[in-house]
């Protein structure tokens, strides 16, 4: 896919969408154009509000936009281990409610560098 900044350039009485660089050959229909660069999120930027990608929680085994590859932006990311406490043996009684025991077990995460 190709990427195309336009610009507003006026046109007799109306204005059209043309490359910024203006020895780049006509816009064709299938190409996505921008107006403005797309602000950075992987870094902190506090004037577009960006807290950056700095210790969030990511998924090591995802290959979604939660990944750690991409969600950490090359940065790499470090593993932590975490205490998780769930209900756990369930039993229902008859009639009408649910006893649970708390068990608890150690996950390991992984936050962005």
């Amino acid at each position: 896919m190709v990427y195309l900044q336009v610009v507003h350039r006026p046109m007799g009485t109306r204005k059209h969408l043309v490359p910024k660089e203006l020895d780049i050959r006509p816009v064709k229909e299938s190409e996505l154009v921008y107006l403005q660069s797309s602000p950075d999120f992987c870094m902190k930027n506090e004037k577009v509000g960006s807290y950056g990608t700095q210790d969030r929680q990511c998924n090591k085994t995802s290959n979604g936009s939660d990944s750690c590859d991409l969600m950490c932006c090359g940065r790499g990311y470090n593993p932590y281990m975490d205490k998780v406490v769930e209900r756990c043996h369930c039993k229902y009684h008859w009639c009408c409610y649910v006893t649970c025991k708390k068990c608890e077990r150690t996950v390991e995460r992984y936050v962005c560098k």
